[in-house]
């Protein structure tokens, strides 16, 4: 299961920078990666080190609570994400071989617009857009990238850096 999140998420968002997850996306990902990943070792990292530092910010109570939905917690990977390494464009047609980064750092001020921004969700006290968005289906790339962007707040927009 491990393998597969991976998978997705690193050749998805790490690699190619869509929010897509049709399968159809995800066909094309097993058949290009199937034999040969060559980004796997830094996906991996990435991948851990994203999640480490989801671990470090929120406590099990603060995910389970506020990123339970499926959506939201895929913005918060994405956001976290995004903040440390940055979203590359999607639709970018060449490949380009991820190189080795160290993480650009989250400031509390980042965690607390995310932490407000989730709880607001919580709430339902949002735009009926993102409301829309949240309610949508999970595949579908703009309804994340708002979703995303709320997450983030316009000062630290993952999609920008």
């Amino acid at each position: 299961m491990i393998h597969w999140i991976q998978l997705v998420l690193g050749q998805t968002l790490i690699i190619k920078g869509t929010l897509d997850k049709t399968i159809s996306k995800i066909d094309t990902i097993y058949d290009d990666y199937d034999t040969k990943y060559p980004d796997r070792d830094e996906v991996a990292r990435r991948f851990r080190i994203t999640f480490d530092l989801i671990d470090a910010l929120l406590t099990i109570d603060q995910i389970s609570d506020l990123f339970s939905n499926r959506s939201v917690f895929y913005a918060l990977f994405a956001t976290i994400y995004g903040w440390q390494f940055g979203i590359r464009a999607a639709g970018e047609d060449d490949y380009l071989k991820l190189k080795k980064e160290k993480p650009k750092s989250v400031t509390p001020a980042m965690v607390h617009q995310l932490k407000r921004a989730a709880t607001d969700i919580k709430k339902k006290s949002i735009t009926d857009a993102l409301a829309k968005s949240l309610r949508g289906a999970t595949t579908d790339a703009i309804s994340r990238r708002q979703i995303i962007k709320y997450l983030a707040g316009n000062a630290y927009d993952p999609f920008a850096r």
